[in-house]
């Protein structure tokens, strides 16, 4: 139910994974903070990145600055 948010934080059901809003033109580090965000005033849940982290299509120095936190 985080789409009540109202944040552009969706969740797939199907696949299990949160993703953005596509029509709104931020960077991957915005939405990144939009998403723990969502998340945190949602769920009072704060989302970390850990060794099982999966990251699809990012930049290898996205990977780097989300690591170590940003």
């Amino acid at each position: 139910m985080i789409y009540r948010s109202a944040m552009g934080v969706h969740w797939n059901e199907k696949e299990h994974y949160l993703y953005h809003n596509p029509s709104v033109e931020w960077d991957v580090l915005q939405w990144y903070k939009q998403i723990i965000s969502a998340v945190k005033n949602e769920y009072e849940i704060a989302l970390v990145i850990t060794s099982d982290t999966v990251y699809e299509n990012l930049d290898k120095h996205i990977k780097i600055i989300l690591q170590n936190g940003l």
